[in-house]
């Protein structure tokens, strides 16, 4: 199983990369990123989410739903850009990060 690693600055920039899969999804879930992986649609990998602020990790299986070329990827030698929704098991994991991150933010962590 191939291993991603996406970092985030803050829990601001995390939130801001999140979004939900569609209309029906509850909580974010989803993650786009640019790369070379050469992996397919309906492939499981794995991510390490990590915001270095507040110095917080997590691991999830992600499900890759999309699959595109990108022309602004492609310049920066990331020729495609994915789009990964959690997977049913992890899904509460990610919420789980997502509303500790949420906490960080609304009690002003003070490395945020």
């Amino acid at each position: 199983m191939r291993q991603i690693l996406c970092t985030f600055d803050s829990p601001r920039e995390y939130f801001a990369q999140l979004k939900r899969h569609d209309e029906f999804s509850r909580h974010g879930d989803t993650l786009a990123f640019l790369g070379a992986f050469g992996l397919r649609q309906g492939e499981v990998i794995k991510v390490s989410i990590v915001v270095e602020s507040c110095d917080q990790r997590t691991d999830l299986h992600m499900r890759i739903v999309h699959r595109r070329p990108s022309a602004a990827g492609r310049d920066r030698g990331a020729p495609w850009r994915y789009q990964a929704v959690v997977t049913a098991e992890d899904a509460i994991w990610l919420q789980m990060f997502s509303s500790k991150m949420a906490t960080l933010l609304r009690v002003g962590h003070p490395s945020i």
